[in-house]
């Protein structure tokens, strides 16, 4: 089923699902970050981040605190 004159609706689908898996490993690769994840750094005084950054730290909102 053509979607437009130049591309069709399984074209669409692998699109779609690529920018997901991509989305995916970005978001799993920064969450394994904020589990204390070791990271060698080149210069002792300085902060190793590599790519993509690590998130920030996550807040629990208890409904008795």
């Amino acid at each position: 089923m053509q979607f437009a004159n130049s591309i069709d609706v399984a074209q669409l689908a692998i699109w779609m699902f690529w920018f997901f898996f991509l989305g995916l490993v970005l978001y799993l690769r920064r969450e394994d970050k904020r589990e204390g994840y070791a990271l060698d750094r080149d210069n002792p005084g300085g902060i190793a981040h590599g790519f993509p950054a690590p998130p920030g730290p996550k807040f629990v909102h208890r409904p008795d605190a």
